[in-house]
């Protein structure tokens, strides 16, 4: 009995001793997975950290790059064979005038510094060919003082910032009659200092370098310009709804390849002591000033500038212009005057009223500067002096009183009409009519050309009627 006892419990033993054994190989597997599992946890969240860090990073480096463009496109005739904006006549629908494209980029290097280059193309005169119009690196060491230098634009106007962004503005241009400079981009060096009092923003811009830009003119001459010593400085200031700017640059104007036509009366006006037609190093002087209200629905803006030439028979300049327009949900209303004047005509009359009545001798000394002709020898002097002067005020005096008073003086005026229509954020259609008028004999800023003889043409309409549309892109 015993002995079976004995056989009964080892055969118990024996059977239940591989439950206990496996029982104890699960709690050890279970061991196992939570340490896995807990590892797993572990390494899943350094992969977390680790792509947080990394999308932080791409995050950061997109927001360092900004890239902007701009575009617009449109439509434009006259009723006139002369020519007004960039080619704009009776001829044909213009559809390059307003046509432009821009791109921006902004790099930020750091928290203090940052790169900015923008490329243009334009249609009209420039004929589409891209230009780096920005170019420059600014340095901000604090929240009141930046710094920059490179290819930037000279602030003559209010608007010069964003001058080609048509979206930023009503007009479908700007008035040609304050802006009108053709030289704006150069090699610069400014420093801005910001300053607030109370609720007034006040922004103080000190600038000076060079500049050389070539203009193409309607007869497909190049025309360059170049601009030494640039110094000048421009005070902005805003208040609620009120906005202002005032602006002052001088520099040493030259022009490198003018026509035969001023050349040569350069030389004449300059040899016989009548003034100068100065075009190399002349000291220049452009005053701009300018303000703005808007509070949402009311917009009213307006510039006056006045220009100066020291010494010398060149146009000197002001114009001005006032616009105003009313918002009314998506569409905007405007309407605008300007107007622009030669301030020195008296100056020009002086010098040709002296060709006009030049002195016998005197021309004698121009018209016979190699001798007198042998069909004249042996004539009495007087006789000889009034051949001569009759032959300067005929062939010399003349032209060169049509070619002052048609090339240099010059009056104009234009009213606007227009609307605009947001058709959504960062995208605008204009319509606008211009008459421009108010010419005074003169040949306004108009491209007449030359009469059969070489002569600058007279102007023979008393107004042109300029239709524009346009469409406005910013993003």
């Amino acid at each position: 009995m015993n002995r079976g006892f004995i056989t009964s419990t080892a055969v118990i033993a024996l059977l239940f001793s591989p439950i206990s054994a496996f029982c104890e190989s699960t709690e050890q597997l279970e061991e196992r997975i939570e340490k896995l599992e807990k590892d797993l946890e572990k390494a899943n969240k350094r992969s977390r950290k680790y792509y947080d860090r990394l999308n932080k990073k791409i995050s950061n480096q997109g927001e360092r790059v900004k890239l902007n463009a701009f575009a617009s496109a449109g439509l434009a005739k006259s009723d006139s064979q002369y020519s007004t904006f960039n080619e704009i006549d009776e001829t044909t629908i213009n559809t390059q005038a307003d046509s432009i494209l821009g791109v921006q980029m902004s790099f930020q290097v750091n928290d203090k510094t940052e790169l900015t280059t923008q490329f243009v193309s334009k249609g009209g005169q420039e004929r589409h060919n891209t230009r780096t119009e920005w170019a420059y690196i600014s340095y901000t060491p604090n929240k009141n003082v930046k710094i920059r230098a490179g290819r930037m634009r000279i602030p003559y106007y209010m608007l010069s910032e964003s001058l080609e962004v048509g979206y930023s503005y009503n007009w479908v241009r700007p008035p040609a009659e304050v802006y009108n400079l053709t030289s704006n981009n150069g090699e610069l060096f400014d420093v801005i200092l910001s300053k607030s009092i109370s609720s007034l923003n006040l922004n103080w811009q000190i600038f000076g370098g060079r500049l050389v830009e070539s203009q193409r003119l309607t007869n497909q001459q190049e025309v360059r310009f170049e601009a030494d010593d640039v110094l000048g400085t421009a005070v902005y200031g805003n208040v609620g709804d009120f906005s202002g700017r005032i602006g002052y640059v001088t520099f040493d104007f030259s022009s490198v390849n003018s026509s035969e036509r001023v050349l040569e009366l350069t030389a004449l006006t300059e040899s016989l002591g009548l003034g100068s037609i100065k075009l190399r190093e002349t000291k220049t002087q452009y005053l701009n000033i300018g303000g703005k209200y808007d509070n949402g629905k009311t917009q009213i803006m307006g510039e006056f500038y006045t220009s100066d030439f020291e010494d010398t028979l060149l146009s000197i300049t002001e114009g001005w212009y006032l616009t105003a327009g009313y918002r009314i949900g998506d569409w905007t209303p405007f309407v605008s005057f300007a107007k622009v004047r030669t301030t020195n005509d008296d100056d020009r009359e002086d010098a040709i009223n002296a060709l006009l009545n030049i002195p016998g001798p005197v021309a004698r000394s121009v018209i016979f500067a190699d001798g007198v002709p042998p069909t004249l020898s042996g004539l009495p002097d007087s006789v000889i002096n009034e051949q001569a002067r009759s032959i300067f005020v005929n062939q010399v005096a003349q032209p060169t009183a049509i070619t002052m008073r048609r090339i240099f003086n010059f009056r104009q005026q234009t009213t606007s009409l227009g609307v605009r229509w947001d058709i959504k954020p960062g995208l605008a259609l204009k319509l606008q009519v211009d008459e421009i008028s108010g010419f005074e004999d003169t040949r306004g800023q108009l491209n007449v050309g030359n009469d059969p003889s070489g002569l600058p043409a007279p102007l023979t309409d008393d107004s042109v009627i300029v239709n524009s549309l346009v469409i406005d892109a910013a993003f």
